[in-house]
């Protein structure tokens, strides 16, 4: 009884040369990727800054309904601007 072994495949550099494909540098996905997570960093920690600044003032443990749509209408805001850029990118 003979075992059967498979061929290893290529490694991903000789086979991306081989198709003519062309290598992703290193350095172009961590440029491409900074700016995105920072300013969803950024927007959230605003959002949250807002949304303190909207409910402090309502008195201990209860919010009335404008400072609801207030604090809806800041994430909605930052929602739209945060999908919109990272369709732009």
């Amino acid at each position: 009884m003979t075992a059967t072994v498979a061929p290893m495949p290529a490694p991903i550099e000789t086979s991306a040369r081989n198709t003519g494909a062309t290598p992703i540098r290193p350095g172009s996905l961590t440029r491409r990727g900074v700016a995105p997570v920072f300013l969803a960093l950024v927007s959230m920690g605003a959002g949250i800054g807002a949304t303190v600044a909207v409910i402090q003032p309502a008195y201990p443990g209860r919010m009335n309904g404008v400072q609801a749509i207030l604090v809806a209408l800041i994430w909605i805001v930052i929602g739209a601007i945060n999908i919109s850029y990272a369709r732009r990118s």
